[in-house]
């Protein structure tokens, strides 16, 4: 798997997404349903707007970006569900598309998935997620 792994980091693609069912060893993970929800509980829930939650979120990222000595700059998250929540109104998607092209993103992803969407929950009643536009490995 590493092999595998490295080759794909070190090609030229756009995007460079890696969608994992296990986390990779030596990597840390940002538990983002847990680290967000400790955010918004530790402040008045009056003044959360979904503005002021996508800089949390952004902040959280960059806070989570880390330079790893084989994979290079990374971003390696876990647990996104509340990122998927209608309140929050984060586009999943465009974070992929973007945050991609500069660095890698390890997605640790529970889910479902064939061979061009992610399906947060299941396949029938969840949510998906398009792949289409979007280099990306899944290991």
């Amino acid at each position: 798997m590493k092999d595998k792994l490295l080759t794909y980091l070190q090609g030229s693609s756009r995007n460079k997404l890696v969608i994992t069912s296990e986390k990779i060893p030596g990597v840390h993970y940002l538990d983002v349903g847990e680290t967000l929800s400790l955010s918004l509980a530790n402040s008045e829930p009056i003044s959360w707007n979904s503005m002021k939650i996508k800089s949390e979120i952004s902040k959280l990222f960059a806070e989570s970006i880390e330079d790893h000595a084989e994979y290079g700059s990374i971003l390696s998250i876990e647990n996104i569900g509340i990122l998927l929540e209608s309140e929050v109104q984060f586009d999943f998607k465009h974070f992929l598309e973007q945050y991609s092209r500069d660095m890698a993103i390890f997605l640790k992803w529970d889910g479902d998935h064939d061979e061009s969407t992610l399906f947060f929950l299941s396949k029938d009643k969840g949510i998906k997620i398009p792949l289409t536009n979007l280099s990306y490995i899944k290991l």
